[in-house]
C-alpha cells in the first residue's frame, strides 16, 4: 500500500505544483530526467521526450501568464508492477486570466495515462499522455500564454 500511496501522491503533484508555480518541487519531486510527452490529440505535434529541466522551462512562461490555474484530478486507477506503475486519471483545468472581453475562463478536460518509475529517488513520472475530450470558454487564453 506504501507504493500505492507514494505513486498517487506523485501524480497529484504533478498538477498541483503547476497550479502554485512550485518548479523546484516539480524538478526534485515529480519528473524523471527525461519524460516522454504525449499532446497529441491536443494537436502539439508527435509525442517527444524531454529532459525535465526543459519541460519546466517551457511551462513555467506559460503558467506566469495566466492569473490562475486549477487541475482538477479525479478517477485514479492505478496499477504496479514492482518498480513501475501506470496510472490513468480524470483531469479538468481552468484557467483563468483577466480579459478586456470580460471572458475570463478557459476549461480543458481529458484525460491522462501517466507512467511512473521506483528509482533512487523515489516514484517519478517518465511518460504523460493527455487524451483530449473537450474544451469551452476563451481559447484565447491559452493563445495569450503561449505567446513569446
Amino acid at each position: 500500500m506504501q507504493d500505492y500511496t507514494q505513486v498517487l501522491e506523485t501524480v497529484r503533484k504533478l498538477f498541483v505544483y503547476p497550479d502554485e508555480m512550485n518548479w523546484k518541487g516539480m524538478a526534485d519531486e515529480v519528473f524523471a530526467e527525461n519524460v516522454l510527452m504525449d499532446y497529441s490529440s491536443f494537436g502539439a505535434g508527435e509525442p517527444i521526450t524531454m529532459k525535465r529541466d526543459d519541460i519546466i522551462a517551457q511551462w513555467e512562461p506559460f503558467f506566469a501568464k495566466i492569473d490562475s490555474t486549477h487541475h482538477q484530478l479525479g478517477n485514479e486507477l492505478v496499477d504496479i508492477a514492482e518498480k513501475e506503475a501506470k496510472v490513468s486519471a480524470y483531469v479538468m483545468a481552468g484557467h483563468y486570466k483577466e480579459m478586456q472581453n470580460g471572458d475570463n475562463l478557459w476549461t480543458v478536460v481529458g484525460t491522462y495515462n501517466i507512467k511512473l518509475f521506483n528509482g533512487k529517488n523515489g516514484w517519478r513520472v517518465t511518460e504523460m499522455k493527455f487524451n483530449y475530450k473537450y474544451q469551452e470558454g476563451n481559447q484565447e487564453i491559452q493563445k495569450q500564454g503561449l505567446e513569446g
